[in-house]
Parts: structure tokens; C-alpha cells; sequence
């Protein structure tokens, strides 16, 4: 995007203005890596500007998804903290101190772990992120919200179902692996957008 609105702003390009890039070895790298990856073929450390433009492109998508995960992941809360929250009111009203409204605020709780793992942890995809928060608070979501639940396990699963088709030449089973790892990167992002948010709510407080 930054890149279309800074060639837009020279009102004369292509009538006596140009663009020279200069890319450094390393973004290289990421765009020979980036266009093999798409079933591109470019001279090695050579590319066009369309090669750039591309690859800036995918960056925006990579960037698109990691949204779309976060929105996701949100829309699942929200299913079951509204009910959570309206029953908070409730008990509230009758005792504070009920055990029932400790139940409620569990449901809000989100405890920061600070241990460290002596292996590698796997990467888990979206999908699998959202079955653990069901399983884990499914209970409070209402028979009226199980349609939006299951709607949302749809967009989930046609969302990873359209990244094969981008992916070329790569046969059935490198497919497949592409998009495992496409998902756990855009999982390790979201988690680690979410654990640095949590850290500086912890600071404010």
C-alpha cells in the first residue's frame, strides 16, 4: 500500500519520472524465497519491479491474515463472555461475593505464564485454537449462539481450504505442508500479539 501511494504521488511517472529501488541482500533473499514459494521463476539475485511489488503484496496478505485470525479469535470470546458477563450482572445483584460471580470471572481471566518450555512448543493452527476455547468455556455459550459458533468454524475452515489453490505447483502433499506452516506462523503472530498486549496491560495496572 505504501509503496502504490508513494508511485501515485508522482503525478509524472511514466512521462519523465521513474523509480529506482535499491534492496538490500537480505530483502533479496526473502523476495527469491517469496516468488520460488509462489511457483515463480526469476533470476537469481535479479527481480523486477513487479518481483517487488509481489512480494509487498504477499506481506499485505500475510498481514490480512494475522487479522482475520485475531478477529476470530475475538468473535469466539465474545460468544461466551456476553453470557458470562450478563450473569456477572445477575449475581452481582443478589451477593457479590457468590461463588457464582467468582465462576463468571473466570471466564474473563487471562493468567500470563512466564515458564519457559525445555523443548520447542508446536504450533497449533487457528482451528485448533478455537476448538480449545470452546471445549474450555463452551458451557456458557447459549443454544441461541451455537449457529454463530458453527458459522464461524465454516468461515474458519473455507479461509484455509483457498490457500491450496495459491500455491501453484506444489503437488498434494507439499500443499498440504504449506499451509501447516502457513498456519502456525500466523498462529506464533497472533499469540505473540496477544501475550504483548496482556504485558502492557499488566504494566498500566
Amino acid at each position: 500500500r505504501d509503496y502504490a501511494q508513494g508511485a501515485y504521488r508522482m503525478r509524472g511517472i511514466g512521462q519523465g519520472q521513474s523509480i529506482r529501488l535499491f534492496v538490500i541482500p537480505e530483502v533479496t533473499s526473502l523476495i527469491t524465497r517469496s516468488m520460488a514459494a509462489a511457483g515463480a521463476t526469476t533470476r537469481s539475485g535479479l527481480h523486477t519491479p513487479a518481483d517487488v511489488a509481489a512480494w509487498l503484496f504477499i506481506n499485505s496478505m500475510r498481514s490480512e491474515r494475522v487479522q482475520y485470525n485475531m478477529l476470530q479469535l475475538q468473535n469466539t470470546g465474545t460468544l461466551y463472555r456476553k453470557a458470562a458477563f450478563a450473569a456477572l450482572l445477575e449475581a452481582l445483584v443478589e451477593d457479590a461475593v457468590s461463588p457464582r460471580v467468582r465462576e463468571c470471572l473466570t471466564v474473563f481471566d487471562e493468567p500470563i505464564d512466564y515458564t519457559l518450555c525445555d523443548t520447542v512448543p508446536r504450533p497449533r493452527t487457528l482451528a485448533v485454537v478455537i476448538t480449545d476455547m470452546v471445549d474450555k468455556f463452551g458451557s456458557w455459550i447459549t443454544p441461541a449462539d451455537q449457529p454463530l459458533l458453527a458459522q464461524l468454524r465454516q468461515s474458519v475452515g473455507a479461509a484455509v481450504e483457498t490457500v491450496p489453490s495459491v500455491a501453484g505447483s506444489l503437488d498434494a502433499g507439499e500443499t498440504q505442508s504449506a499451509v501447516d506452516r502457513s498456519s502456525a506462523e500466523y498462529e506464533a503472530e497472533v499469540t505473540q500479539d496477544l501475550n504483548q498486549e496482556q504485558e502492557q496491560e499488566q504494566e498500566q495496572e
